[in-house]
Protein backbone atom coordinates (compact mmCIF):
# COMPACT_ATOMS: atom_id res chain seq x y z
CA UNK A 1 0.00 0.00 0.00
CA UNK A 2 1.21 3.49 -0.87
CA UNK A 3 0.78 6.43 1.52
CA UNK A 4 1.81 10.09 1.59
CA UNK A 5 5.15 10.51 3.41
CA UNK A 6 5.55 14.28 2.90
CA UNK A 7 4.29 17.07 0.65
CA UNK A 8 6.81 19.56 -0.69
CA UNK A 9 6.80 22.43 -3.15
CA UNK A 10 8.70 20.49 -5.83
CA UNK A 11 7.94 16.85 -4.99
CA UNK A 12 5.65 14.39 -3.21
CA UNK A 13 7.16 11.78 -0.88
CA UNK A 14 5.57 8.33 -1.03
CA UNK A 15 5.87 5.38 1.34
CA UNK A 16 5.30 1.79 0.27
CA UNK A 17 4.21 -0.44 3.15
CA UNK A 18 5.54 2.15 5.60
CA UNK A 19 9.00 2.47 4.01
CA UNK A 20 10.29 5.37 1.86
CA UNK A 21 9.79 4.50 -1.82
CA UNK A 22 9.47 7.55 -4.11
CA UNK A 23 10.01 11.27 -4.25
CA UNK A 24 7.78 12.15 -7.20
CA UNK A 25 8.94 15.37 -8.87
CA UNK A 26 6.41 18.00 -9.92
CA UNK A 27 6.56 20.03 -13.11
CA UNK A 28 7.20 23.74 -12.91
CA UNK A 29 4.03 25.40 -11.61
CA UNK A 30 2.40 22.10 -10.57
CA UNK A 31 1.14 21.73 -6.99
CA UNK A 32 0.02 18.80 -4.87
CA UNK A 33 -3.70 19.23 -4.06
CA UNK A 34 -4.33 20.43 -0.51
CA UNK A 35 -6.31 17.22 0.22
CA UNK A 36 -3.08 15.15 0.20
CA UNK A 37 -2.09 14.77 3.87
CA UNK A 38 0.70 12.74 5.49
CA UNK A 39 -0.48 9.18 6.08
CA UNK A 40 -3.25 9.24 3.46
CA UNK A 41 -3.55 6.23 1.17
CA UNK A 42 -2.59 6.57 -2.51
CA UNK A 43 -3.06 4.43 -5.61
CA UNK A 44 -0.33 4.76 -8.23
CA UNK A 45 -0.65 3.56 -11.82
CA UNK A 46 2.08 3.87 -14.44
CA UNK A 47 1.03 4.96 -17.95
CA UNK A 48 4.23 4.82 -20.03
CA UNK A 49 4.69 6.34 -23.46
CA UNK A 50 5.71 3.92 -26.16
CA UNK A 51 9.50 3.67 -26.56
CA UNK A 52 9.49 4.96 -30.15
CA UNK A 53 7.74 8.17 -29.07
CA UNK A 54 10.21 8.63 -26.22
CA UNK A 55 13.14 8.12 -28.62
CA UNK A 56 11.72 10.92 -30.78
CA UNK A 57 11.46 13.26 -27.79
CA UNK A 58 7.72 12.88 -27.18
CA UNK A 59 7.46 11.45 -23.68
CA UNK A 60 3.78 11.69 -22.80
CA UNK A 61 3.99 8.95 -20.12
CA UNK A 62 2.90 9.67 -16.58
CA UNK A 63 2.21 8.27 -13.12
CA UNK A 64 -1.44 8.61 -12.12
CA UNK A 65 -1.48 9.23 -8.36
CA UNK A 66 -4.96 8.90 -6.88
CA UNK A 67 -5.62 10.23 -3.39
CA UNK A 68 -7.94 7.51 -2.04
CA UNK A 69 -9.82 9.60 0.59
CA UNK A 70 -10.83 12.35 -1.87
CA UNK A 71 -10.54 10.63 -5.26
CA UNK A 72 -8.42 13.53 -6.56
CA UNK A 73 -5.82 12.61 -9.16
CA UNK A 74 -2.32 14.06 -9.60
CA UNK A 75 -0.47 13.22 -12.82
CA UNK A 76 3.32 13.11 -12.49
CA UNK A 77 4.79 13.34 -15.97
CA UNK A 78 7.69 11.06 -16.89
CA UNK A 79 9.32 13.90 -18.85
CA UNK A 80 10.22 15.53 -15.49
CA UNK A 81 12.84 12.78 -15.09
CA UNK A 82 14.33 13.10 -18.62
CA UNK A 83 17.49 14.78 -17.31
CA UNK A 84 18.45 11.46 -15.66
CA UNK A 85 18.77 9.77 -19.04
CA UNK A 86 20.65 12.41 -21.02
Amino acid sequence: MYTVDWVGTVALGVLEDGKPRFAMALEDGQEVPADFKVGDELRIANHPADPASVAMGHNYGYYEVTHVPSGKVLNIMHRVYAYMFE
